[in-house]
């Protein structure tokens, strides 16, 4: 195809292919620094997601040490250690500082608040095998972005459904603060922001 595209006659074809398209394309200069640019802006990228995610972590440990606090030490563990998927392994860890119950305390809402990072904030490892496989497709591109968004936009509704049905009145206020900003997110700012475009731009 490029041959012909080219305008060449087959006799003399390979050495012109050669000629236009004998150099790797990532020895050229300006491709070189092309990619360079490409890397940082990459680099940001993958840093502001993690930040992100650093953020949400600390902030879900300061929302369940607040709402809690007013709690027995039982009611603190009993809680904590209810919907987390791996609760053996948690107990596990804070038994290791069984003596010092605050650093038990510690341990397990650092668990929880991971736990909830986790199902509620896009992480693309967390894509199921067909996902990944199906970036390899010429479908479109960034796949794993739309699962993600349906992922942890369904399971920040469950969380916060979870959290509104608790009977301690902490809990509950965060259920109620975190199931306000997604039906906000998803019901009005969404189509708001689609129909501000349209008018903007008749697209």
């Amino acid at each position: 195809m490029l041959r012909k595209g080219a305008g060449y006659r087959e006799s003399n074809a390979s050495s012109a292919v050669e000629g236009l398209f004998g150099k790797k394309i990532t020895d050229i200069k300006a491709v070189k620094k092309g990619a360079a640019v490409l890397k940082k802006a990459e680099d940001v990228y993958t840093a502001s997601d993690d930040l992100w995610k650093i953020y949400n972590y600390t902030f879900e440990q300061n929302k369940l040490r607040n709402a809690l606090d007013s709690l027995s030490m039982e009611d603190k563990v009993k809680y904590l250690t209810s919907n987390l998927t791996d609760v053996e392994k948690a107990m596990q860890r804070s038994a290791l500082n069984s003596s010092n119950p605050d650093l038990v305390i510690k341990n397990l809402i650092k668990d929880r608040a991971a736990a909830i990072v986790r199902e509620t904030v896009p992480n693309y490892n967390k894509a199921p095998e067909i996902i990944r496989a199906a970036r390899k497709l010429p479908l479109g591109n960034f796949i794993t972005f739309p699962y993600e968004i349906y992922r942890t936009g369904f399971n920040t509704l469950k969380q916060g459904l979870d959290e509104f049905s608790s009977e301690i009145p902490g809990i509950r206020k965060i259920g109620i603060r975190r199931l306000t900003a997604a039906i906000t997110t998803f019901g009005v700012l969404t189509p708001t922001l689609s129909t501000i475009a349209y008018k903007l731009s008749g697209v």
